[in-house]
């Protein structure tokens, strides 16, 4: 089996990311999906390397059922633009950090781990180490409500080429049919995937109707051209 990677990163791997793997990965064992994933994470600075995960993040995490006690903070590679298929940063900081040092042909695969929130208006992870404890507990809702997400948008993918749309082999040509279905089955997030280059109109149509929904849309990550 083909697993799809992905890396969650923060600034030094102690606080945010590390609690974005512990809640992903037991999340993703829940939903039946822990086997065709590979979950890992890192820090855009070397300043914790080696170090356990914050003990506040730990203790928080550990009183919702997430153990991050196995995990030590490393430092991202250069390898792991390559290695990694999806790379999630915690915030805007982190993002245009990896975008720099990240080459051109694997940027398709960075991405904010926000945007698949459903449930929380920001559009990142606070990082909570110089607050108090209610911090880590902000992290830990919008970390569980991301990791959802994902998850949705993972188990939920629509193709679209020129012949409409196709969602489980299923064929659909109308954005309120599949729209529709999608909200009978009560999914909140997807991920769309270009079978035709091109087909943007339909795209745009999509988005809008599952906007109108309140369907999140998500592109999935494809090679650059």
């Amino acid at each position: 089996m083909t697993k799809t990677s992905i890396l969650f990163v923060c600034m030094g791997n102690i606080c945010r990311s590390p609690t974005a793997e512990g809640v992903f990965r037991v999340r993703a064992e829940k939903a039946g999906m822990a086997d065709a994933l590979h979950i890992d994470s890192a820090g855009t600075h070397a300043y914790h390397v080696g170090h356990a995960p914050d003990t506040r993040s730990s203790e928080f995490a550990a009183k919702r059922g997430y153990d991050l006690s196995a995990q030590r903070a490393r430092q991202v590679e250069f390898a792991d633009f390559a290695a990694f298929d999806r790379i999630y940063a915690m915030d805007h900081e982190n993002m245009a950090r990896l975008s720099a040092a990240c080459p051109p042909e694997h940027r398709h695969k960075l991405g904010l781990f926000m945007q698949f929130a459903s449930n929380s208006a920001s559009d990142v992870v606070p990082d909570p180490y110089y607050g108090d404890g209610n911090g880590f507990d902000l992290v830990l809702d919008y970390i569980e409500d991301a990791s959802d997400g994902l998850l949705q948008a993972l188990g939920t993918r629509v193709r679209v080429g020129k012949n409409g749309f196709e969602l489980e082999g299923r064929s659909i040509a109308s954005v309120g049919e599949l729209t529709g279905l999608l909200s009978t089955r009560g999914v909140r997030s997807i991920e769309i995937e270009f079978v035709d280059e091109g087909e943007y109109e339909l795209v745009g149509k999509l988005i809008f109707g599952c906007q109108r929904a309140g369907i999140k849309v998500n592109v999935a990550p494809r090679p650059a051209p």
